[in-house]
């Protein structure tokens, strides 16, 4: 969990996006896009092979994640390497978000 300062703005943008769709150097530099416009924090998808609850789409967005190797441990990786990111773009301060089924 993360505390989130609201008096600054009042606002947060946590936008959403599919690890590894369509390949995942392209979700690291989604990752440092948005933090450049303003993200607070960035929750990050873990493809699933049959994504009932998402809409159309999520579902294709999982659907090339996995065509092109993603899984659960590769999401996580993922997310550590937008944090090792840090030395050369500030992600340091994007908090990050897994979300996954089970």
């Amino acid at each position: 969990m993360f505390k989130v300062d609201l008096q600054q703005s009042g606002k947060l943008f946590i936008p959403f996006i599919t690890a590894g769709d369509p390949l995942p150097e392209v979700s690291i530099e989604l990752a440092k896009s948005l933090q450049k416009a303003g993200a607070t924090a960035l929750e990050i998808g873990v493809a699933y092979s049959d994504p009932l609850a998402d809409g159309p789409v999520i579902q294709r967005a999982s659907k090339r994640a996995l065509e092109n190797g993603m899984n659960i441990v590769k999401a996580i990786e993922l997310g550590g390497e937008m944090k090792k990111m840090a030395s050369i773009f500030p992600l340091s301060s994007l908090r990050i978000i897994i979300l996954c089924y089970n």
